[in-house]
């Protein structure tokens, strides 16, 4: 389950990175047609989510049916609109004036990227992975058709002790989940205070 968790969180940031910084910061024709294909996800169901991916790997062998990276590529599938919005209220806030300047200086578009608007737009890039954390924590839709014994994810375990009759479980399991949210959030919330003066404190 950690893993599975780990391995998406990792996957989302950089696809929704990668998207963010092609579609704010180049010129390169068709652009906004990736702009608007990435956020279709939004209006397809997690249930058609998972059987689609069910039904594409099921049949292949030596396929990604049955490990864990079926789970993260439905994950990043199922949530990157809301990785692509909340990173590009961060890139729309950096100004290019500051990409000029570190052109002026000298920097490339890779150094641009890696000392300028990065650490600008970290606060946005913690936000964003504790959105998909706390989305994909709960994700039970897209899971139900393709997790195993071996990758079985929280929600799924959940709904297994609840239909098992094991209320008790159920219950002690919901408020572990729930702490572990609360201390995320305010870990993410501690990070970027601390990343957004950080960034402050270089422009200044």
């Amino acid at each position: 389950m950690r893993s599975s968790r780990h391995h998406y969180s990792r996957g989302g940031r950089h696809a929704g990175l990668c998207d963010r910084l092609y579609i704010h910061r180049t010129h390169v024709a068709g652009r906004r047609s990736i702009d608007l294909v990435s956020t279709l996800p939004v209006a397809i169901p997690g249930l058609v989510i998972g059987v689609a991916y069910l039904w594409a790997w099921i049949g292949i062998p030596g396929g990604l049916y049955g490990t864990i990276w079926i789970l993260a590529l439905a994950f990043i599938a199922r949530f990157m609109p809301d990785t692509v919005k909340a990173l590009s209220t961060s890139f729309l806030q950096i100004h290019r004036e500051l990409e000029e300047a570190a052109w002026v200086c000298g920097k490339g578009m890779l150094g641009t990227i890696r000392t300028i608007v990065l650490p600008l737009a970290r606060p946005g890039v913690i936000a964003s992975m504790t959105l998909l954390f706390v989305l994909a924590i709960r994700e039970l839709g897209s899971s139900l058709f393709l997790y195993t014994s071996n990758t079985m994810v929280m929600s799924v375990l959940l709904l297994d002790y609840y239909e098992g009759g094991n209320l008790g479980r159920t219950a002690a399991f919901s408020l572990v989940q729930t702490v572990l949210l609360g201390v995320l959030i305010g870990g993410a919330n501690w990070l970027s205070r601390g990343a957004a003066q950080g960034s402050v404190a270089r422009t200044g």
